[in-house]
């Protein structure tokens, strides 16, 4: 599986986790998870200056899309299972989409300057592409279950 992570020159690299214990790496080492994480604290950071009568609505909807995506990755991570991982990883992707589309809604309604979505969108089309290259390769052996009657 080709998780991606930082190397010590902080370019982006994949590497195989698949063979290494958890506690060897940790979910903290996946490039991916790094920028969902800070494309959460940008979205919380931005969110904050929402109209007031948004608070129960359009932020904390974005605010909940947003930070599901490295909750789903720390989720599946401690999971062990190629299955539940590849699930969870399902999950932030429909996460991260979500939180495209509130993204445009919000800057439509003028509830952020044309500077600071260009730099959270930015971060967001940073993440998406690595949680589809980190789903691709969890291909998973379906397996026969025996008849029941």
């Amino acid at each position: 599986m080709a998780y991606i992570v930082k190397n010590s020159n902080a370019k982006e690299q994949p590497k195989s986790e698949l063979n290494k214990k958890s506690s060897e790496r940790g979910y903290k080492s996946l490039f991916v998870w790094q920028k969902a994480t800070e494309l959460a604290y940008e979205v919380y950071c931005l969110t904050r200056l929402f109209p007031k009568e948004e608070i129960f609505g359009l932020v904390s909807q974005l605010r909940r899309s947003a930070l599901s995506v490295p909750t789903n990755i720390v989720e599946g991570w401690a999971r062990f299972n190629k299955n539940e991982l590849k699930h969870f990883l399902k999950i932030a992707m429909g996460s991260i989409t979500e939180v495209e589309f509130l993204l445009e809604f919000s800057h439509k309604l003028k509830y952020m300057p044309d500077q600071e979505y260009e730099k959270i969108e930015k971060l967001r089309r940073q993440v998406a592409p690595w949680l589809g290259i980190s789903i691709k390769p969890l291909k998973v052996k379906a397996t026969k279950r025996p008849v029941t009657k």
